[in-house]
């Protein structure tokens, strides 16, 4: 019968199978956030992607806002690998020293790293529920301290950065400047380029942004040697250190959330051109839409205290029910987690899971389709499997592949007409 020969090409459909041989690679158009253009995606090595995720910051439980973030990169993984054939080099970082980590180990009276630990293993553990696939490595800044100071070391010999007599290491926009275009980095609302409690008198200009936070070395926090004096990494330079010591001075791909353009991933722009004095140190910036509060103008996040944790939604909704809620999103786009935006998900869960029930009960005979056409059907399958390809192939289209899709289960549902047959046992 058809779907005996058919169910596995539909099926591949969801789940993104590869669907043609790696000598018929697509062109794949993606939008670049450094240019604000579509650019054609073209890696440095044909056929391989070398990419870096941000990870989490691990002081708290994941919430669903990580999950969107994290869900709607993995549905890009998986469009690049399986659909257009790409081996990909995943790396992600691990944030696990941190101010906000620092105090809860402090509040609870533990080892930082207990607090970190506890923290990654359940956002892995999350993932893992989530079937988000595990990167290729993780790298976590507690295991690149020396990394991180021979980095910093390297940027104030370049005349690039400025030690401080607090210990502090900051980057220098002025010099930089002299040599380079830093049109993407920008000011934020406070005059200052960096989210983190910088001294501003020991700045020689409000646009400098710490690479290593000076730190008494009479004081009891946390805290490491380096050749400035006693202290911890900046935010920006820990993801810089670590991708560069795995990816050299390229990078395909590096992603995160659309929070992390300004002032994360402006600045790890800055210190990796001029550590590696290149013009490009990432070819292609990828930033996932935030998962916002109902009012749609607050994003999701444990310091608004406004949060759902992944634990707590997976109690009511299923893995792949959620996945199909990012699915329907353009990933670039920010979303809502409301009533509205789920049924629509439970909708297309339902409809899938009835056809494919309804393909078992043809391959047990249940059912009579002799009325439907094998051929059309054949072409059917044929030519959405060609349309999702194609809007794939633009930046991911995932709404529209999720179109062609029911609409060709429901051409199939309505072209049946099919009778029930008594199950003889």
């Amino acid at each position: 019968m058809i779907f005996r020969s058919n169910r596995f090409s539909f099926r591949s459909l969801l789940s993104f199978h590869r669907f043609y041989s790696s000598s018929q690679l697509h062109d794949v158009y993606i939008y670049n956030s450094t240019s604000k253009s579509m650019e054609k995606f073209q890696p440095k090595y044909p056929g391989t992607i070398f990419w870096y995720s941000c990870g989490p910051t691990v002081y708290d439980s994941s919430h669903i806002g990580h999950a969107s973030t994290y869900v709607t990169l993995d549905i890009i993984h998986r469009i690049l690998q399986r659909v257009f054939n790409y081996n990909i080099v995943l790396m992600m970082g691990i944030t696990d020293i941190d101010d906000k980590i620092i105090h809860r180990s402090q509040k609870e009276n533990v080892h930082y790293l207990e607090i970190s630990k506890k923290y990654e293993q359940e956002f892995i553990d999350d993932m893992q529920r989530l079937n988000v696939q595990s990167p290729t490595l993780y790298a976590r800044v507690s295991d690149h301290i020396p990394l991180i100071i021979n980095f910093i070391k390297k940027l104030i010999d370049k005349g690039v950065a400025y030690a401080c007599s607090s210990g502090s290491v900051y980057f220098d926009m002025t010099q930089y400047g002299e040599k380079h275009d830093y049109k993407h980095h920008r000011m934020n609302e406070q005059g200052v380029s960096s989210l983190e409690t910088d001294i501003l008198s020991e700045k020689r200009n409000a646009r400098d942004f710490a690479l290593w936070k000076g730190r008494d070395s009479s004081s009891n926090e946390l805290k490491f040697q380096s050749p400035w004096g006693y202290g911890r990494p900046g935010w920006h330079i820990e993801c810089s250190a670590m991708a560069s010591r795995t990816f050299g001075s390229h990078l395909d791909i590096h992603s995160g959330g659309l929070d992390l353009v300004f002032p994360h991933h402006a600045n790890e722009i800055l210190q990796s051109t001029a550590y590696h004095e290149t013009k490009t140190w990432v070819k292609y910036w990828l930033h996932s839409g935030l998962l916002n509060t109902k009012s749609m103008d607050e994003k999701m996040s444990k310091s608004l205290n406004n949060t759902i944790l992944i634990r707590d939604m997976l109690k009511t909704y299923t893995p792949a029910q959620f996945r199909y809620f990012c699915l329907m999103h353009d990933y670039r786009s920010p979303r809502t987690f409301e009533s509205a935006a789920i049924q629509q998900a439970l909708f297309v869960d339902k409809l899938f899971k009835a056809f494919f029930d309804t393909v078992q009960a043809c391959h047990k005979g249940l059912i009579d389709i002799s009325s439907l056409s094998e051929a059309e059907v054949i072409s059917r399958i044929s030519n959405t499997q060609d349309e999702i390809v194609d809007v794939l192939a633009n930046n991911f289209d995932t709404p529209s592949a999720m179109t062609r899709l029911q609409e060709l289960v429901h051409w199939i549902n309505s072209h049946m007409n099919y009778d029930i047959r008594d199950n003889e046992v």
